[in-house]
């Protein structure tokens, strides 16, 4: 039953992830194919998208990124700068290639420092976070959470919603991925997916709920786990209908 469980999970994580963003992915791609002129704006729209891409269009973060980074040179826009600078950290640790996820995560980090803009540090923390999941460089090691709590900490000075929910998530992950304190990690999903579902970030909830489900069949738990489950399922399939409306 279990292992029956989890499958269920990693597809339903899938079909959360895919149809969750189709919504936002389309709509800031016609925004940004209306606003050809390269100003902040345009640079803004870029980032934002960069940020939601999921799943197989990996590498449009990159070319969406690379595009930001441009423009906010050109128009030296050093905000937008250090945003583009944190999504290519973000793709390049997720396609494995440490040593570009490296200098771009420094790189991002310097020009946060420098601007000591609060909206900066939040997903600066979260690219570096994430980074320290994947890899120890020489032994020199920051726990992710600490990272994540940073993010959260500035996102909660801005109102990045965003950021806030996913940190949370992240936090939680983490608690829960070391095995040190699963009900912990579970406290910090609870809170993420109730901070989601009071913002209506339903690109959140089915993945938050999948996660939560995963943390319940591991203590044994398999009404919960069963709860969360069709949690998950639900939330995609309102997300498909209302996308078809």
């Amino acid at each position: 039953m279990k292992k029956i469980i989890v499958t269920l999970l990693f597809l339903f994580m899938a079909i959360c992830q895919i149809v969750a963003q189709t919504a936002d992915v389309d709509s800031l791609q016609n925004l940004i194919n209306k606003h050809t002129m390269l100003d902040t704006i345009r640079v803004n729209l870029l980032n934002q998208l960069a940020w939601e891409i999921k799943g197989d269009d990996i590498q449009k973060i990159r070319i969406f990124s690379e595009e930001a980074l441009n423009i906010s040179m050109q128009q030296n826009y050093e905000k937008g700068q250090a945003i583009a600078l944190a999504n290519l950290s973000l793709f390049y640790t997720r396609v494995i290639q440490q040593d570009k996820a490296r200098n771009y995560t420094n790189e991002a980090l310097t020009l946060a420092k420098r601007l000591n803009r609060a909206d900066v540090f939040a997903r600066v923390y979260i690219a570096i976070g994430v980074y320290y999941i994947n890899y120890r460089d020489n032994g020199y090691y920051i726990d992710p959470i600490n990272c994540f709590q940073e993010a959260l900490k500035y996102a909660k000075e801005v109102g990045d919603d965003d950021i806030i929910i996913y940190a949370l998530w992240r936090i939680g992950t983490n608690y829960s991925d070391s095995n040190d304190n699963l009900v912990e990690g579970l406290r910090y999903m609870y809170q993420a997916l109730e901070y989601a579902e009071k913002k209506g970030k339903i690109k959140f909830i089915g993945e938050i709920s999948s996660s939560i489900c995963i943390q319940y069949v591991v203590l044994g738990d398999l009404t919960h786990a069963l709860k969360y489950v069709n949690k998950a399922l639900s939330t995609a399939q309102k997300s498909s209908s209302a996308q078809s409306l």
